[in-house]
């Protein structure tokens, strides 16, 4: 078989249509075959019964006429192949012994002792109750082959000592269930393949505009994220999968134009610095009597570290974004917030007043939560006058760090705003000249990442309130 015959194989065994199909055809021929067994049942049962009928009227009939005229009427014999009548006499001899006598007023002439073992329990029929049909075989008896084709009936005479026996073949209910038979073999498999024909049809019809959006999806390329799928008069099912796929969608052009504006501000940010040493490097190649090498590898060193801030918080905030909570471990937040307030850049002029009985525990990386609130420190010594304040409200499940400074604050136009990428706000926000405009960008995202949020409040000291929020255990 060639691998584009078992492909072909295979796409269709995990066809939802070919699958519907296959289910309701399994549970349809299962169904019908459980029907048509019962039917058969059924049949049967009625039509034993009715034989039962007839045999019990019929023994009746005939004791009673012995019992009015004390002989037999041949008019209540019938002439028919299926059907036994005969009267059973029942003689003492010596010793106790029975003698049993049958007469028949037709062809058929079975042996007595075998009826009479029917009624007295001397055949392998068992014992049988006056007036009540039971099962019996008669192999003499050469209505039928077999030996438990016969319904049979005994009805006592109250004239004398006979006993009327009615014995009717059940070759006719054999006749009729075996017709059931090959009619439930005939009609189950047909109405079941009808019923997947119709179903094939029917959810390959349902399923065409399910094709149809994956057509119009497949054909949307990283260049047309702009397109839509059409919902308009689609069934509520099919429209809420299209708005799904075009929320999708809006999310996609959302990310993909993140990316570029990324892309370009980065490609911005690292071309500054890069322009800056390649043009003190051509100034003194071009003037070397008045360059001064010194200065010039100081004005290299300073872009090289703005560099590497920069490459730096790309790469965290990339590791951030990509970072599983299952690495996440139990950390005390006074220690996290203890290593940030250590790894900060705090002016020895700043005030820093830290809360110590902090008894609160999180979960997270402690590398970047310690980053993230190694930023937000940093910001606010860069734009403090004298003093920074950290304080912490607990409650259950939540914890929030508020990190306070009294500087000039951040306008409420732009504290959504400074937490996007490569964003600065005016000089006087930034004094001197600030980082690469990652910063908080990275505090935003490394918050996200941890379950958590931030935003920007007014503080009690005048300036900007950061305020953090994170799960607590």
């Amino acid at each position: 078989m060639s691998a584009e015959h078992a492909s072909s194989r295979d796409g269709f065994g995990r066809s939802l249509r070919a699958r519907v199909t296959a289910i309701a055809m399994a549970f349809t021929l299962v169904s019908l075959v459980l029907a048509a067994v019962a039917l058969q049942m059924v049949v049967r049962r009625s039509l034993i019964s009715e034989i039962d009928q007839t045999i019990a009227n019929r023994a009746l009939d005939v004791a009673d006429g012995i019992d009015i005229n004390n002989e037999l009427n041949n008019a209540a014999f019938p002439t028919d192949g299926e059907t036994f009548i005969g009267v059973l006499e029942v003689f003492d001899v010596d010793d106790g012994e029975v003698e049993f006598l049958l007469d028949v007023h037709n062809d058929l002439n079975p042996n007595a002792d075998q009826v009479a073992g029917l009624i007295v329990g001397l055949g392998e029929g068992g014992e049988l109750e006056f007036g009540e049909p039971a099962a019996a075989g008669l192999p003499s008896l050469d209505l039928i082959d077999g030996d438990e084709d016969l319904r049979v009936v005994a009805q006592e005479v109250s004239s004398g000592a006979e006993i009327v026996i009615v014995a009717r073949s059940l070759l006719g209910v054999d006749r009729t269930t075996s017709q059931v038979l090959v009619f439930s073999l005939i009609t189950v498999p047909l109405l079941t393949l009808l019923l997947g024909v119709l179903v094939w049809l029917l959810v390959g019809r349902a399923l065409r505009p399910v094709e149809h959006m994956r057509a119009e999806v497949e054909s949307i390329r990283a260049t047309d994220l702009a397109r839509r799928i059409g919902t308009n008069g689609q069934p509520r099912e099919l429209h809420a999968l299209g708005t799904t796929m075009n929320s999708m969608l809006e999310r996609l052009e959302t990310s993909q134009d993140r990316q570029r504006r990324f892309a370009s501000d980065a490609a911005h940010e690292l071309r500054s610095p890069l322009a800056s040493m390649a043009a003190q490097l051509d100034v003194d190649a071009a003037h070397p009597e008045s360059a001064d090498l010194q200065l010039t590898a100081q004005r290299v060193r300073n872009e090289t570290r703005r560099l590497q801030g920069i490459v730096s918080d790309l790469l965290l905030m990339a590791r951030s974004a990509a970072s599983d909570q299952r690495t996440h471990e139990l950390l005390d937040l006074h220690d996290v917030l203890g290593a940030a307030v250590a790894g900060s850049a705090r002016p020895d002029w700043i005030e820093l007043s830290l809360p110590s009985d902090l008894a609160v525990q999180v979960r997270g990386q402690a590398a970047h939560l310690e980053r993230l609130f190694t930023n937000v420190l940093n910001n606010a010594f860069r734009h403090s006058n004298r003093g920074v304040e950290i304080s912490v409200v607990s409650s259950t499940g939540r914890v929030q760090v508020m990190i306070d400074d009294d500087g000039l604050g951040i306008r409420d136009r732009d504290r959504d705003r400074v937490f996007e990428r490569f964003v600065r706000l005016d000089e006087a926000r930034d004094r001197d000249g600030g980082g690469s405009g990652m910063g908080l960008a990275l505090v935003r995202e490394i918050a996200t990442q941890h379950g958590g949020t931030v935003h920007i409040e007014t503080a009690p000291l005048g300036g900007a309130r950061f305020v953090v929020g994170l799960p607590a255990v």
